[in-house]
């Protein structure tokens, strides 16, 4: 997004905030977790996470960050940051966030601001790295390293739960995490956000831009081709000529930190089919790259062992779903999937909202729209200090 856009997208959000939060505090006090949630939503929105002077004034603490090692079951460990609320860091309620597909992972710049925005309203927010995001794949041991920062947080705290939040792809493993036997006595909530329900209906979206939703309808959106390059990304292997693969997954590696210039240099230096192949990834032609979708197909057990859809039924943690109604990553059909598919009993709060993309702000939107969102976040927060 511009730096102009993401000004005016938290404009949108900051323009009134002052004389709603007076209506708000007004009215009544047990509705200050709205105040909180404006003032969160605003924050992650503007890119320099400013607060307005009210809402510092209702208690909007400031955030001192600790980069530590999270120990993993296989001996290894993983980098993590603590975001405290200062004069809370032994009291406050705790959240695990976690970063999508990303080569930044916990240094994710979206992800700081919203850790930091969480962690100013009273909770102690906790980012592991997940290495397997960070290098482009959608793996198990992701669901581990979730479930064992679950565990980690509610110590370190001295809580019973925490909350999980999972931004994208993670929100899909964060579902995993909180139906495995292993980590859900840890997990007081999860809410997921741009999450899928069935990782090979979102693969297939990402190769045709159609969606089914649970009542049988298409809907017809152009998939950002992001996506398109993790699935080339991951596949390399199967893609291209083993005398292609190391140099090709060099190609695709710099496409997606996007260094596109580095990308289609080193692709001059492929066999012909290679070069064929890479042009028509980097013009978004899918139509030309059909071993992909056989590769896909190939794999299908594969998606179905990381997908929430298989497991839900194991699920006894409350669940908000969020998703932004544009995604063009993971389309908002997969929220209404897991809608469908989550025990009554635990689904909190459902909301496809137009005031969000994939997991950034969009400013331009009613007002109905924010206050939806605002209403969302405020109920989470009001489950966060329960």
């Amino acid at each position: 997004m511009k730096k102009t856009q993401r000004w005016r997208t938290a404009g949108a959000f900051g323009g009134g905030l002052l004389a709603l939060a007076i209506t708000l505090l007004w009215w009544d006090a047990r509705h200050l977790c709205y105040v909180k949630s404006m003032a969160l939503l605003h924050q992650f929105a503007s890119p320099s996470g400013a607060q307005p002077w009210l809402l510092r004034a209702v208690g909007q603490r400031v955030v001192h960050e600790q980069t530590v090692r999270l120990p993993l079951p296989d001996g290894s460990s993983t980098r993590a940051r603590y975001f405290y609320p200062q004069g809370q860091e032994s009291s406050a309620p705790g959240v695990v966030l976690a970063h999508g597909v990303h080569h930044e992972g916990m240094d994710e710049p979206r992800l700081r601001r919203f850790a930091t925005a969480l962690a100013s309203t009273g909770v102690v927010v906790f980012t592991p790295e997940i290495s397997e995001l960070v290098d482009y794949r959608i793996d198990p041991a992701s669901v581990t390293t979730l479930g064992v920062a679950a565990n980690e947080l509610r110590h370190h705290i001295h809580r019973a739960q925490v909350g999980v939040m999972g931004l994208s792809f993670s929100g899909g493993l964060a579902l995993l995490a909180a139906s495995d036997s292993r980590y859900a006595p840890a997990i007081g909530f999860v809410m997921p956000m741009g999450a899928y329900d069935d990782l090979a209906r979102v693969f297939t979206f990402l190769l045709t831009g159609s969606s089914i939703d649970p009542d049988g309808q298409t809907h017809l959106l152009p998939a950002h081709e992001y996506g398109v390059f993790v699935l080339a990304y991951r596949y390399v292997d199967e893609l291209f000529t083993p005398e292609d693969c190391a140099l090709a997954r060099q190609v695709l590696h710099h496409w997606l930190w996007e260094e596109r210039d580095q990308a289609r240099a080193l692709a001059t230096q492929l066999s012909g089919p290679g070069q064929a192949t890479l042009d028509s990834l980097f013009r978004h032609d899918i139509a030309n790259v059909p071993a992909l979708r056989l590769v896909f197909a190939q794999h299908q057990n594969e998606a179905d062992s990381l997908s929430p859809a298989r497991f839900l039924a194991n699920l006894r943690t409350p669940v908000f779903l969020l998703h932004g109604a544009g995604d063009s990553v993971i389309p908002a059909t997969e929220t209404s999937w897991l809608a469908r598919h989550i025990p009554a009993p635990y689904l909190q709060n459902v909301l496809i909202s137009q005031a969000i993309q994939h997991v950034e702000m969009n400013g331009t939107v009613t007002w109905r729209d924010r206050w939806a969102l605002i209403d969302f976040m405020a109920k989470v927060l009001q489950k966060i200090k329960e």
